[in-house]
């Protein structure tokens, strides 16, 4: 496809499980749209530019050496560190990549949400409410220092309200509500162009060997599997709340008082068994019908990526206060 002169793309992704598989993905449907791809990524699990031919890889220090006993040990302080160490240096790449008169014009930066020093956002918006969700289901993250944890998240949200649009890997209909809800509060184009890894072959979704377990919950939607949850950290207990409670195409196994085999029988039995899991298998064919169909002509996802590359293009070539758009 002849790619659309001037239009470069800017993509940072956060170097986690469940963040750089969908990100590269996300290059992979703009790139088919015919924008060229630049990537700006960590030292830190960074990608393999091999696999990606046609893209360009930036990287850039983040300063950590996984054999150094100094390592962050948990999610919470890897997260600190990288936000810390990584503003300056990608904040140089950036400006070099602007510079580079021999290159196109950068249209669009899109960056990981955890990436919020990418904004300059002076804004002080509460959190929005989160239904149904229970206190239990909060996220949990092991870290030291908890207020530094939120304010990461705080600067995460008002940096997000400030940018030229958000990408979700997700579909309209599996989420309009809090699809409605973000629109509203948000006041800025939103566009659920998912299921990413429906677009990619095989063989480039996958970069890190587990990976795919982080978005599993989306992938066994897309294909119609019914599932068992058993949450443990981070946002695997909001995931079960949906799929369990507002989707109703999973049961959770109880883990009070211990995992115990009886406990995982009966988790099966709802689910293969009963009455219950007849009905969670057929609200789970519905959804996949709908994950399909969102895909095709005419459908939303379908519908939302034409509307993000009209978008992409209407943004002024990037300057180095430019806003972006947040993934």
């Amino acid at each position: 496809m002849e790619q659309r002169k001037g239009r470069r793309l800017v993509l940072f992704p956060m170097p986690l499980q469940g963040h750089i598989n969908p990100m590269l993905q996300l290059a992979q449907i703009l790139h088919s749209k015919g924008f060229s791809i630049t990537v700006i990524h960590t030292n830190f699990n960074s990608p393999n530019a091999s696999n990606y031919p046609h893209f360009t890889f930036h990287p850039i220090p983040d300063r950590l050496d996984q054999s150094d006993p100094a390592m962050p040990s948990n999610i919470g302080s890897l997260l600190s560190h990288l936000t810390t160490m990584c503003e300056g240096p990608f904040e140089d790449c950036l400006r070099k990549l602007m510079l580079d008169e021999t290159d196109e014009p950068i249209g669009c930066l899109v960056s990981d949400a955890l990436f919020h020093f990418t904004q300059d956002s002076k804004l002080e918006d509460p959190i929005m409410e989160l239904a149904p969700l229970k206190v239990k289901d909060l996220p949990v993250i092991n870290t030291s220092d908890p207020e530094k944890l939120y304010q990461l998240a705080t600067s995460m949200v008002n940096s997000a309200k400030n940018c030229a649009g958000l990408i979700f890997n997700t579909f309209e209909d599996l989420e309009q509500s809090s699809l409605d809800k973000l629109r509203y509060e948000f006041l800025i184009p939103i566009f659920p162009i998912g299921p990413f890894h429906k677009f990619c072959p095989p063989s480039l979704s996958s970069l890190i060997a587990h990976d795919e377990t982080c978005i599993s919950w989306l992938d066994s939607i897309s294909e119609g599997v019914p599932m068992i949850c058993m949450p443990c950290f981070a946002d695997q207990k909001v995931n079960s709340r949906f799929v369990c409670d507002v989707w109703q195409v999973g049961v959770e196994l109880e883990r009070s008082n211990g995992l115990e085999r009886g406990k995982i029988q009966r988790a099966i039995r709802r689910l293969f068994d009963e009455k219950e899991g007849e009905e969670i298998r057929d609200r789970m064919l519905h959804l996949k019908e709908k994950a399909s169909l969102c895909l095709k002509q005419g459908g939303s996802t379908f519908q939302s990526i034409g509307g993000l590359a009209d978008h992409i293009l209407s943004l002024e070539s990037l300057t180095f206060s430019a806003r972006e758009s947040t993934v």
